[in-house]
């Protein structure tokens, strides 16, 4: 009966999805936020977010404290808390506190095997919500050091991607410091490295391209991806130096997808000439693939056509008419 009386809670708030935010309709979530159902919390808080009502943002925050009591009985996975957080983070919420509450929340809940930490989520939003807060530089990376370290890997990630955010020398030292320690998931090494271009700009490129060729074929592709984000033309040149020499045609694959990711015209330039070589025609579908996907696609179509035609191969211009169509 309980999860009936839920369910017909949550059906009724879906039902002022789109309306103003009158005085009538703020007094109803303002009401939601004060039930005992984290869920029906969770879908007011969603509401507050699309209406962006900030006036709700006093009974956003008491709601946000009073599930923290008894966590793992009143807000099972952490519902209502991340839907809260998110809230204020949309809404613009600038003083720290609540996000860095969350930041450190640990939730563990009864599953079938182990017991599991549902305080993940939490831990995500509020580590990306804290940089735009007033917390200076310096007190988030104190805080943020330990998320870094997290045991729960898509923490660590979001945790250098808040990181990545802080355009000061002591994230620079801290991201360097966790590419060169490394991470048993290489996406974490990999995200250390985006973060660190992101906060250094062409200054950390060489410190970056080295990891092309760590000796770890996952380390060396999340290297590359790093790169292919990167607005520099030495990013470029490394990633193309990376592709000639790849022999494994995966490895092959994937590079020229990355290149074609690249906000630069050089690298899209690269893959033109890739696919004017027509040698292997393998490597020319795969480069025309990632023109296809390519933000040069409608500047540089001539320029492949020309590149296509040049190789005389009726298959790469089948391909060519069917992925380029206007």
């Amino acid at each position: 009966m309980r999860k009936d009386a839920v369910l017909r809670k949550i059906e009724a708030l879906e039902e002022l999805r789109g309306s103003l935010p009158d005085d009538a309709t703020l007094a109803t979530l303002a009401k939601a936020l004060d039930d005992s159902s984290n869920h029906v919390v969770a879908k007011a808080a969603k509401l507050i977010t699309a209406m962006q009502s900030r006036s709700l943002i006093p009974a956003l925050l008491r709601a946000y404290e009073r599930f923290f009591e008894n966590p793992t009985v009143t807000d099972r996975q952490c519902a209502a808390k991340i839907a809260i957080a998110r809230a204020l983070d949309e809404l613009g919420y600038a003083e720290p506190e609540p996000f860095l509450r969350g930041l450190d929340h640990v939730q563990m809940e009864a599953s079938y095997g182990p017991p599991v930490d549902t305080g993940e989520g939490l831990r995500r939003v509020c580590a990306l919500a804290l940089p735009r807060t007033s917390i200076s530089d310096i007190d988030l990376l104190r805080r943020l050091v330990a998320r870094i370290a997290d045991k729960e890997t898509a923490v660590r990630i979001d945790a250098l991607r808040a990181t990545g955010l802080l355009q000061c020398d002591a994230a620079e030292l801290l991201l360097r410091l966790k590419a060169s320690l490394g991470d048993s998931d290489p996406r974490v090494t990999g995200q250390a490295l985006a973060s660190l271009l992101a906060v250094t700009g062409g200054r950390a490129l060489g410190f970056v391209a080295n990891f092309l060729y760590d000796g770890d074929a996952d380390v060396a592709m999340e290297a590359a991806a790093a790169l292919s984000e990167a607005k520099d033309g030495a990013a470029v040149d490394a990633l193309t130096g990376f592709y000639r020499g790849q022999f494994e045609p995966a490895a092959k694959q994937a590079v020229i997808r990355l290149i074609g990711a690249s906000p630069l015209e050089s690298a899209a330039r690269f893959l033109v000439e890739l696919v004017k070589d027509g040698s292997p025609t393998t490597t020319s579908l795969w480069a025309l693939d990632a023109l296809a996907s390519s933000r040069f696609r409608s500047r540089l179509r001539e320029q492949v056509e020309a590149a296509v035609r040049e190789t005389g191969s009726s298959r790469l211009l089948d391909v060519f008419r069917r992925e380029f169509r206007d």
